[in-house]
């Protein structure tokens, strides 16, 4: 077996503090499964963090320390993608040619992609003032559709276009 190196020790052992093992678990095997998984790219501080996510998701679940994998099968088989470092969410819009603004801000807002296209997609949106105040008149393809996006999305669709008032039409004539 060849020798550890010496710079993966501080991160193996952060690792290994944090990771939740089977009673029949010694470090030889991790050892050398950690090297090599930091040899293929993986950063060593990352695979610590993902085995903290991992164990607190055991925590969570009760998880029987007997049916854990080892620690050499959970960094062979990659176990730590499954466990990536959150992503912090901003209300951002992409302005790149490949997105569609109206889908963008909906998103921004809070919509889910698939409730954006199914329940948006043939309506269309626009901002006019009415009686001094900007309003927006949402044009649905027909009254259920109105009423969905009215009964579950009505705080979002405020929020994405920045307005107090919504009026919701189809066509003929109704509003509501």
């Amino acid at each position: 077996m060849k020798p550890f190196p010496t710079h993966l020790q501080e991160p193996f052992e952060a690792f290994w503090q944090v990771f939740p093992r089977r009673p029949q678990d010694r470090p030889g095997k991790a050892r050398a499964a950690f090297a090599k998984a930091v040899a293929a790219g993986v950063d060593p501080h990352f695979l610590a963090r993902a085995a903290a996510r991992y164990a607190a998701e055991c925590k969570r679940l009760k998880s029987e320390p007997l049916f854990l994998p080892l620690v050499s099968t959970w960094l062979n088989d990659a176990g730590h993608e499954s466990y990536p470092d959150p992503v912090e969410r901003h209300l951002t819009i992409d302005k790149s040619a490949s997105q569609d603004p109206l889908y963008d801000r909906l998103m921004a807002a809070g919509i889910e992609e698939a409730s954006a296209r199914a329940w948006f997609g043939h309506s269309q949106f626009a901002v006019e003032k009415r009686d001094g105040v900007p309003t927006l008149i949402v044009r649905a393809a027909n009254k259920f559709v109105a009423d969905t996006i009215r009964e579950r999305w009505d705080a979002e669709v405020r929020q994405a276009w920045q307005v107090k008032r919504v009026i919701y039409d189809w066509p003929g004539g109704g509003k509501s």
